[in-house]
């Protein structure tokens, strides 16, 4: 089973800077409330580590962003 974590932020939650496009705090904040929401929901999270939580992001580089600020999703699926 796969599980869709219906989050999905929008070109807003993006700024630039330095010339490269970086996910707001606000886009961060989002997906970490939605993680813990779905960590204390249920035992479907902890039974595989996220790791059959799909993730969805309209921007190319919102994978490999998010990852980086949010460690505890790295076993998780994203679909850009």
């Amino acid at each position: 089973d796969y599980f869709h974590v219906p989050v999905h932020v929008s070109s807003g939650m993006w700024q630039l800077n330095w010339g490269f496009r970086d996910l707001l705090p606000t886009g961060v904040r989002v997906h970490e409330a939605a993680l813990q929401y779905i960590k204390e929901s249920g035992p479907f999270w902890s039974r595989k580590g996220g790791a059959d939580h799909l993730w969805v992001f309209g921007h190319d580089q919102g994978a490999w962003r998010i990852r980086a600020k949010l460690p505890e999703l790295e076993a998780s699926i994203f679909i850009n």
